[in-house]
C-alpha cells in the first residue's frame, strides 16, 4: 500500500498520512495483513483508537450512548455500559473508570 492510497483509506491529510504510514504498513507486514480488506479493517481500526490517527494513546473516554455498540455485540450489558461510560455533562471519564474500562470486556472485543 503506498502513501497515496493509505491517505485515501485513512481519510487523513498528507502531512498524518506521512507520519502514520510507515509504521502502519510495518505492522501489517508483520502481522500478515495482506488482503485490502483486511488492511481496510485494520486501519479503520486503527483509526478509531487514534482518534483519526491524531494521537498515539489508546483513549478510554467512550460516552455511554458511545458504548452502546458494545451493547448490542453482547460484549457489555446494558448496566456495564451506563458504569462504565462517560455521563452526560463529563468533560472526561474520570481514571478510575478508565481504568475500570481497560479490565472490562471492551478490550477483550478488539483481542487487546
Amino acid at each position: 500500500m503506498d502513501i497515496n492510497e493509505f491517505q485515501k483509506a485513512a481519510g487523513v491529510s498528507l502531512a498524518l498520512a506521512t507520519r502514520w504510514h510507515p509504521h502502519i504498513v510495518a505492522a501489517m507486514k508483520e502481522f500478515g495483513i495482506i488482503k485490502p480488506l483486511d488492511q481496510a479493517m485494520f486501519i479503520a481500526q486503527a483509526g478509531m483508537k487514534a482518534l483519526v490517527f491524531t494521537q498515539l494513546v489508546e483513549s478510554f473516554n467512550y460516552s455511554v450512548t458511545g458504548l452502546a455498540g458494545f451493547v448490542r455485540a453482547g460484549r457489555l450489558t446494558q448496566g456495564q455500559a451506563n458504569s462504565l461510560g462517560r455521563r452526560q455533562g463529563e468533560p472526561s471519564l474520570p481514571l478510575e473508570r478508565q481504568r475500570a474500562h481497560c479490565q472490562s470486556g471492551v478490550q477483550q472485543t478488539h483481542g487487546e
